[in-house]
């Protein structure tokens, strides 16, 4: 061992958790045999889970099974971190009967694990539009006493707002506070993508609405040149572009910088309603922009 240093498992554990991060799991897993064949002492939980990790972000269901058997073999029990990242691995992998089979399981748990559990199905299966079967879910796990987070919340209501079920949205939306989960910058995003994408002018009422709320709850922080093209796109698509444009003036008087997307999603608009003084106006300020 260089300079005479012998890392022990919490050294080991964290090489194995950087190389997992650099997505390099063979040498992971090298490293964690090394523990044993080369200094002498055995992997622990955290060995086996921080290489769990690694498998079920690339969706290696199978493989992530065969290693929490092998963590029985070696006398070590599985924990909730454990099933809970089997759990997504079977999410990730589409492998959902493995993944219900492991939420059954703990059903009878009441604890902040079991939680976690019921939120990565649910913010899987909103994920591939399986939103009644989500939502089910939701509903077991308040009956129980638990609580959705604002990720899976979140995830519900994109899945409603793709199918255009505009009052299904806004009842997540707005009962995430009555629920006790407040809902998150990504939320409000969420909506006002949703809301925008409608092509409705009675949505895009509302997505203005939403858009103040948030600059009053997150400031600055909230409302960025990504969320000003969210809504000047809408804009365009609703064929308002005069409005859209004067957005582009609200973002740069808020001190919002405009970017590349700002002016061609603006072009865009003004080109479909073959206003050339429009395109040329704007075209001349985005080169002057420097953007």
């Amino acid at each position: 061992v260089a300079h005479g240093v012998r890392p022990d498992v919490v050294v080991l554990n964290t090489a194995i958790d950087a190389l997992i991060r650099c997505h390099d799991f063979v040498q992971a897993r090298e490293v964690m045999s090394s523990m044993s064949e080369v200094y002498g002492f055995a992997p622990n939980e955290r060995s086996y889970n921080t290489l769990l990790k690694g498998l079920a972000e690339i969706a290696l269901v199978d493989e992530a099974f065969a290693l929490r058997n092998e963590m029985r073999e070696i006398g070590l029990v599985p924990n909730a971190v454990t099933r809970n990242t089997l759990v997504e691995a079977c999410v990730n992998g589409g492998n959902w009967t493995q993944a219900m089979e492991l939420v059954e399981d703990v059903k009878k748990i009441e604890s902040r694990n079991d939680e976690i559990a019921y939120n990565i199905v649910v913010f899987g299966l909103a994920k591939i539009g399986r939103e009644n079967d989500a939502a089910k879910l939701v509903s077991e796990l308040e009956e129980k006493g638990g609580r959705a987070s604002a990720v899976t919340l979140t995830s519900l209501l994109t899945a409603a707002l793709n199918d255009r079920r505009w009052g299904r949205a806004w009842g997540l939306f707005r009962g995430m506070k009555r629920a006790g989960v407040t809902p998150t910058v990504d939320s409000y995003r969420a909506m006002l993508r949703g809301l925008c994408a409608s092509g409705e002018l009675v949505q895009l009422d509302n997505a203005r609405r939403l858009f103040r709320e948030m600059r009053r709850v997150f400031g600055a922080d909230g409302v960025d040149a990504s969320t000003y093209n969210t809504l000047i796109a809408g804009h365009v698509e609703a064929g308002q572009t005069v409005a859209a444009e004067g957005l582009l003036r609200e973002m740069v008087k808020m001190g919002v910088a405009p970017d590349a997307v700002t002016y061609t999603t603006l072009l865009t608009g003004y080109g479909r309603q073959r206003s050339l003084p429009a395109v040329r106006r704007l075209f001349r300020e985005l080169r002057e922009s420097g953007v």
